[in-house]
């Protein structure tokens, strides 16, 4: 009863993010053919780039999830799971994507356990570090001189502190220059992700004003994921994207230029998924168990 009241709740979120953005369009056209027409292509085939090179190296950040559980999958392989397993979180349901991938991992030999670890490291390490490189952007806009350098100081060191107390949780390392690697790489995708949502706003120049793009995605994504009725965050991630760009643009504008890079995100996506179901065709080699007590790195390129 629950599951099947949860799944309509969804349906009619969709629907009704669908209707409003239609009717949006209808009544403010005048308003928004201009605005669509006056965004040079470069900038959109700049936020394509960024946003399919983010991607990419989420593929790595599975990798090492796996890695933490005593396994290890090919590059290929993962980017085959990830690119397919993605496009299932805008079904309704909200558990699509995390079957797809479990059945993905246990098919390719992990045992249960070692699945269940994975996903649970990868998901502590998105949100975390969406929300700490959220924070810290937006500081970047609002804080300045001795504040903004302490606060960063003080941020960095909880982000590490955190992904160092995963790393003895699951794995049993110690090794806090792992750790320390691990920040700079999440840090490195929440980057790119926030700056092709950067790259959109022709009217946001300079560092401050690119810490707010980058902040206000990091911190949209995460409210969007954790709102669990809307599939893949339609709807709730453009809401929370327009009031942190308020400082700086009008609410329509906003609203606007998040609408565009939700449909270039999910246009990467479907890309990436496409290229994925190509691959699936031609033999892929299977990862090689090795032992939980000795995880293996995931080499860094």
């Amino acid at each position: 009863m629950t599951a099947s009241l949860i799944r309509l709740v969804k349906w009619l979120w969709l629907v009704l993010v669908a209707g409003a953005v239609a009717r949006y369009l209808w009544t403010h056209w005048d308003e928004v053919g201009p605005q669509l027409r006056a965004i040079a292509l470069p900038r959109l085939g700049l936020a394509v780039i960024l946003l399919i090179a983010s991607k990419l190296l989420l593929v790595i950040l599975s990798q090492r999830s796996v890695a933490l559980a005593g396994h290890t999958i090919a590059y290929r392989r993962m980017f085959t799971i990830n690119a397919l397993s993605q496009l299932a979180k805008y079904l309704p349901g909200g558990i699509w994507h995390f079957v797809g991938r479990a059945g993905y991992y246990h098919a390719d030999g992990l045992p249960l356990r070692a699945v269940t670890q994975a996903m649970i490291v990868e998901n502590l390490w998105l949100v975390f570090s969406a929300f700490m490189a959220g924070a810290i952007s937006l500081l970047i806009y609002y804080a300045d001189g001795w504040r903004l350098a302490v606060a960063l100081g003080g941020l960095i060191a909880v982000w590490w502190a955190v992904l160092w107390l995963i790393r003895l949780r699951f794995s049993g390392g110690r090794n806090w220059r792992g750790s320390l690697g691990t920040l700079g790489f999440q840090a490195l995708i929440w980057a790119l992700v926030g700056a092709s949502l950067w790259a959109l706003l022709p009217s946001l120049d300079g560092l401050r004003a690119g810490g707010l793009a980058i902040g206000a995605f990091c911190i949209s994504w995460v409210i969007g994921y954790v709102a669990v009725f809307a599939p893949g965050g339609i709807g709730v991630r453009e809401a929370a994207m327009t009031a942190l760009l308020a400082p700086v643009l009008p609410a329509g504008d906003a609203l606007l230029y998040a609408a565009i890079h939700r449909f270039l995100w999910v246009a990467a996506e479907l890309a990436l998924g496409i290229v994925a179901k190509t691959a699936l065709a031609a033999p892929i080699p299977a990862p090689v168990p090795v032992s939980s007590a000795q995880p293996t790195e995931v080499p860094r390129s």
